[in-house]
């Protein structure tokens, strides 16, 4: 219970049918990781160009994943987003690509920063691929636990990695 999915349905010019078109979860093919208990998978969504290739890819968050979060990016594919070629980005890897990102880490925070909780996309930096903003609510930030912070991802061609990502708190200036 509590692994979440996310269900994409078929639009039209009356609105959304009930018609699925897409189902995705942890345990879709090629997607990295399992579905687990309270994982929380689909919390969050957002939806952009995070390649660069014209087409929208969808980003999925799961805040729960191993009591780290993570967020996903299903680049988008003929039948709609798909695991092919998808990418994720957790916690604990922001802390090691960047040891100012420690506040997202559980095992050097002692508790859950919630990362993937929110997500929103949009070209902060004028590459003209869209990065993600990925909401961890109760990060804690040096010795004030819950303050909260948003990860900036950059988009890439190869989708995210957590490379040249930039943490953002209440401390940032």
């Amino acid at each position: 219970a509590g692994a979440g999915t996310v269900t994409l349905l078929a639009g039209g010019t009356n609105g959304l049918s009930e018609t699925e078109i897409l189902v995705l979860s942890q345990d879709s093919p090629e997607v990295a990781g399992a579905a687990e208990t309270q994982d929380a998978f689909g919390t969050s969504l957002a939806a952009g160009d995070v390649t660069g290739d014209g087409q929208t890819d969808l980003v999925i968050g799961a805040p729960r994943e191993n009591h780290q979060g993570v967020v996903h990016l299903f680049p988008q594919g003929t039948g709609g987003p798909t695991g092919a070629g998808s990418t994720y980005v957790s916690a604990k890897t922001l802390k090691i690509v960047a040891t100012t990102l420690s506040a997202l880490d559980p095992e050097a925070t002692g508790s859950d920063a919630g990362f993937g909780a929110t997500a929103a996309v949009a070209d902060t930096d004028g590459d003209g691929r869209d990065d993600i903003a990925v909401g961890a609510p109760v990060a804690k930030v040096g010795s004030v636990a819950g303050c909260g912070a948003v990860a900036v991802l950059r988009g890439a061609t190869s989708g995210i990695s957590g490379s040249r990502s930039r943490l953002l708190t209440p401390s940032t200036t």
